[in-house]
C-alpha cells in the first residue's frame, strides 16, 4: 500500500531538476564564466538556488557572481551592469543577452539562461560585496560565502531542510504574487528554528501554522553573525527579515501590505487544508487536500 510518505517523495522528485538539467545549467554556466573576460575581476562564484541545493522545476535559470575590484570602475555601479551587458553581448553573438534589474542573462537556444550578477568588493570586510537587489533595483552590501554557510549549516543540522525549502517554494509559486526564493529560504529556516518534525505532511503543516498565526508579521533575524544587541527593527516595515550575512538589510522591504495579507491568507488557508489532511482517516480526503495545497501532488 502506498503510504503518504512514499507520496511526498514522489512530489519532491517530480519538482527536483534531474541531473540532466542540472548538468546541461552547469554547462552553460562553465561556458559563460569561460568566456567573461572584463578588468577588474576578482572572483567568481557559484550562487542562487542551484548551489544551495534548492532549485525546482522548472529549472529555468542558474546563477554565476561575479565579484569586481571597485577601482577599476570608480565604483559606478551602474556602469558595471552596462559593461557587462555589452561583453557579454560580444561573447554570445547568437545568444539572446538581456540587461536585468541586478544581472545580465545569457539565454541559451534550449531556453536556459545564465544570470550574471556582478558586485563591487567592499574592501573593509573581507568576502562582503555591493549588489543590486532584483526586487527594486537598490544596491546593498552582503556576503554570498555567508549565504552558502548558513543554509550548509541548516542542511547539516537537518537533511529534510532541503526538502522543506523545495516544497514552500512550489507553494510559493502557485501564488498571484512574486515572492523572492531567498525570502522564502530564510521564511522556512525560521518556521523549523527548533527543528523539523517527523514527517513532511506534519512539518509542511506546522510551516503553514507558523506563517499563518503571527510568523509573518514579526521579525524574523538570524543570529550566526551578529546579534540581537546589533539589531534595529524598522517600526515602518511592512516585513522584516534580516538578511543572515548583513543585519542592515531587509530582505522583505518591497514586500507591500497587500502582498502580506495574501500570503497569510493563503498561508491560513493551506494550514486548514493540511490540519484536514493529517488527521483523516480517509487515505484519499488526505491527498485529495494535499493536492488542493501543492498542484500536482499525486493522487496515487
Amino acid at each position: 500500500m502506498v503510504v503518504m510518505h512514499d507520496l511526498f517523495s514522489r512530489f519532491l522528485s517530480s519538482i527536483t531538476p534531474t541531473e540532466r538539467e542540472l548538468s546541461l545549467g552547469r554547462q552553460h554556466r562553465d561556458t559563460v564564466r569561460a568566456r567573461l573576460r572584463m578588468p577588474g575581476v576578482q572572483e567568481i562564484l557559484n550562487t542562487g538556488s542551484y548551489i544551495k541545493g534548492t532549485a525546482i522545476r522548472p529549472f529555468e535559470d542558474i546563477d554565476l557572481f561575479v565579484g569586481f575590484d571597485p577601482d577599476e570602475y570608480e565604483t559606478n555601479e551602474e556602469r558595471v551592469l552596462t559593461r557587462l551587458h555589452y561583453q557579454l553581448g560580444q561573447s554570445f553573438p547568437s545568444s539572446q543577452v538581456r540587461l536585468q534589474t541586478h544581472s545580465v542573462g545569457v539565454i541559451f537556444a534550449d531556453g536556459l539562461r545564465v544570470d550574471v550578477v556582478p558586485g563591487f568588493a567592499v574592501k573593509s570586510r573581507p568576502d562582503y560585496y555591493r549588489v543590486r537587489d532584483r526586487d527594486d533595483g537598490l544596491w546593498i552590501t552582503t556576503s554570498i560565502r555567508r549565504h552558502k554557510e548558513f543554509f550548509q549549516a541548516r542542511l547539516a543540522a537537518d537533511h529534510r531542510f532541503r526538502d522543506m525549502v523545495r516544497l514552500v517554494k512550489y507553494w510559493k509559486n502557485c501564488r498571484r504574487r512574486k515572492y523572492g526564493s531567498f525570502l522564502m529560504e530564510l521564511l522556512v529556516a525560521r518556521a523549523f528554528r527548533g527543528g523539523i518534525p517527523q514527517g513532511r505532511d506534519v512539518a509542511l503543516h506546522e510551516f503553514f501554522e507558523w506563517a499563518s498565526r503571527g510568523g509573518l508579521r514579526k521579525p524574523v533575524i538570524f543570529t550566526d553573525y551578529y546579534g540581537l544587541d546589533q539589531v534595529s527593527v524598522d517600526p515602518k516595515a511592512v516585513m522584516f527579515v534580516l538578511d543572515p550575512a548583513e543585519r542592515r538589510n531587509n530582505v522583505a522591504r518591497t514586500v507591500t501590505p497587500e502582498a502580506l495579507e495574501e500570503l497569510v491568507e493563503a498561508a491560513d488557508r493551506s494550514r486548514a487544508r493540511s490540519a484536514t489532511a493529517i488527521s483523516t482517516p480517509s487515505r484519499s480526503e488526505a491527498v485529495r487536500a494535499w493536492r488542493d495545497i501543492l498542484p500536482g501532488f499525486p493522487l496515487r
